[in-house]
């Protein structure tokens, strides 16, 4: 990933570190906080994130080992990382950004 930067890098590993059996379930895991830092970089575009959130995760699976074989799961994994980036950015109305969870239970007491 000679497109990431060291910093860029060592911030994957060090999420990586979490995951040392990598699974398709953990991208639901590592995807926000690979979105908090990319939204540390404010003067990317939306695609410029959405393209560096991509290299980042790709790092992570690279990285890691997954269940079963690498050869056969690790560009299986890849190949989905788009389209789910561009389902979140979808259902954000264009924005790359996490939505903070809605406290409305609180009204419930």
């Amino acid at each position: 990933m000679s497109d990431l930067s060291l910093e860029q890098k060592s911030l994957v590993e060090t999420i990586a570190e979490d995951f040392p059996n990598f699974s398709l379930d953990d991208v639901t895991e590592i995807l926000p906080k690979v979105m908090l830092q990319v939204s540390t970089y404010k003067k990317l575009n939306v695609e410029q994130q959405k393209k560096m959130i991509i290299k980042m995760i790709e790092h992570v699976i690279d990285i890691t080992d997954a269940p079963g074989d690498d050869d056969i799961w690790d560009p299986v994994i890849k190949r989905m990382l788009p389209g789910v980036i561009n389902l979140l950015v979808e259902n954000n109305k264009g924005k790359l950004a996490l939505k903070k969870p809605r406290k409305w239970f609180l009204l419930c007491k």
